[in-house]
């Protein structure tokens, strides 16, 4: 399988990557959907999977775009904040499968296989499953939830790598949030959506549960619940660097 993955959250780029490599297809990342076009070629892959929020043609536009290139390509959108409106439109637009993110490594190992006649639309936020057999579940604390994070990711190895690389991720947001950055809001958004990913792919429940306070904020309480997100994103990150010290896989990035 030759799998076209489309996110300009290279966080998430490089979880869907990782996946799918580990079920022996090979991968393209694509940072928007003009790269995504420019990438895809009649017959060069078989199947897109797309974030529906990055720049360049929409989510609208795209399934229709993508298909002029090649008729027989399968495309999955995958979004985070899923809705049963939001997915209904989207299969309306074109789009063959929509993923609510998190998108468990069980999930994606269906879509690693070749077509089998059949159009699938699921929703991987519905009957979520069990832990895989054979992973002994760390006790979760109010930062880190080990049991949903491999419940995302599966294996124990994947899990130390992602929240290696989720170190970054919440690097870019400090800095995003600190006080004087500028930020307008649709950056915010974005950041926050970015944000709200990670924490659900690597299990940062505390943050994740700060972020979504924040984003249905009030205005007048958007500045105190910034400022909770963002000390939140400070204990975050010493969490998951003090677990690394615990779990090492090799040197977490600095």
């Amino acid at each position: 399988m030759r799998i076209l993955i489309a996110d300009d959250d290279a966080y998430a780029r490089s979880y869907f990557v990782r996946a799918f490599q580990e079920f022996g297809c090979a991968c393209f990342g694509a940072t928007d959907g003009h790269h995504a076009l420019s990438a895809s070629e009649p017959g060069q892959f078989d199947l897109a999977l797309c974030d529906v929020r990055m720049p360049g043609p929409g989510p609208w536009d795209l399934p229709a775009l993508l298909r002029a290139r090649d008729p027989a390509l399968r495309l999955v959108a995958t979004t985070a904040g899923l809705d049963a409106d939001l997915r209904a439109r989207l299969l309306a637009a074109g789009w063959q499968a929509v993923l609510a993110k998190p998108v468990p490594l069980d999930v994606l190992r269906e879509f690693a296989v070749p077509a089998r006649g059949s159009t699938m639309s699921m929703h991987a936020g519905e009957d979520r499953p069990s832990a895989p057999p054979g992973i002994e579940l760390a006790d979760s604390t109010a930062l880190l939830d080990d049991a949903a994070a491999l419940v995302a990711l599966g294996t124990q190895d994947t899990l130390r790598a992602m929240r290696g690389l989720s170190l970054a991720e919440l690097d870019r947001a400090s800095a995003d949030l600190s006080p004087g950055s500028g930020l307008d809001p649709g950056a915010l958004r974005e950041c926050l959506h970015r944000l709200e990913a990670t924490c659900a792919i690597c299990g940062l429940s505390g943050l994740g549960a700060a972020v979504r306070h924040l984003q249905s904020a009030s205005g007048d309480e958007q500045p105190q619940a910034r400022l909770e997100v963002l000390a939140t994103v400070h204990a975050t990150r010493a969490a998951v660097a003090a677990w690394w010290a615990t779990a090492p896989l090799g040197d977490p990035p600095s």
